[in-house]
């Protein structure tokens, strides 16, 4: 996601969209030759809606799995970037498919960010015959806790996934 206002320790600045959406681009020409059937991610302004919108670009089916309603995950993961990713999410939200997490996806031992990504990861190995590569923006750090990138990277690298990484 793109860095909320004060963030302590920036990692995803506005002014790295370009630099990101060239990585995301770069991995996607990379995994098109592997025969990419189809695209998964959430719906959060920066890489999540970069990624739809290049999917969309190159003719990739590509679908939005959304934590919450479509109102509360804009509310938390979206409006505050400003109105152009409002803008862009709600585009994708009229061109693509996309899920909303319900409770048979929730588990009490996982937060709501650790279930989303486990419902994605147990949708992708459906799509893949249990292989998928996930493709990552991170800077190496040790993250926000449970259900952040150093988590799912953790998750897929036990998984025995291809793990593609974009540096922040």
């Amino acid at each position: 996601m793109i860095d909320r206002p004060g963030r302590s320790k920036p990692r995803f600045t506005e002014d790295l969209t370009s630099t990101v959406t060239n990585g995301i681009l770069k991995q996607l020409k990379e995994i098109e030759h592997s025969k990419l059937t189809r695209g998964l991610a959430g719906g959060a302004c920066g890489g999540d809606i970069i990624f739809h919108e290049l999917c969309l670009s190159r003719g990739i089916a590509t679908e939005i799995y959304l934590s919450k309603s479509i109102k509360e995950f804009k509310d938390e993961s979206v409006s505050y970037a400003g109105n152009n990713w409002i803008e862009r999410f709600d585009r994708l939200l009229d061109q693509l498919p996309y899920k909303i997490l319900d409770s048979s996806h929730s588990s009490s031992a996982n937060n709501l960010w650790e279930q989303t990504n486990t419902w994605m990861i147990n949708e992708a190995m459906k799509m893949g015959n249990n292989r998928f590569t996930l493709m990552a923006l991170w800077d190496h750090g040790k993250g926000d806790g449970k259900g952040g990138t150093a988590d799912i990277i953790e998750v897929c690298s036990t998984l025995k996934q291809k793990i593609s990484i974009i540096d922040l």
